[in-house]
């Protein structure tokens, strides 16, 4: 399975578990109502550096953040993906879900 596949899979795992909206965009998933406004847009940094570069310009043209994760988010863990979602910062409308503290990796 190709990593981006993998990266998909473990989001789409994360929206079930934590009542969150993502979608998949080309070589990344689309985070809705963390990070900013309109999402943040997110990749394997396996992905070339072309690509790369891709995403995080098309990420800033929709208004969007981008983050190149490490391979490890290719798998799904509660708990790294709960601190990653709070490090980015909830940015939905209405109240944020339940697990969401806010609180950020480093302060």
């Amino acid at each position: 399975m190709r990593m981006v596949s993998k990266l998909l899979q473990a989001w789409r795992l994360a929206a079930m578990d934590l009542g969150i909206s993502v979608r998949a965009h080309g070589d990344g998933v689309i985070v809705d109502d963390f990070g900013r406004a309109n999402g943040t847009l997110c990749w394997l940094l396996e992905a070339d550096v072309q690509c790369q570069e891709q995403l995080r310009h098309h990420a800033k043209r929709l208004g969007m953040g981008s983050s190149a994760l490490n391979a490890v988010y290719a798998r799904y863990d509660r708990h790294e993906y709960i601190d990653m979602l709070n490090d980015w910062g909830w940015t939905g409308d209405g109240r944020a879900p339940a697990w969401y503290t806010g609180q950020p990796w480093t302060e």
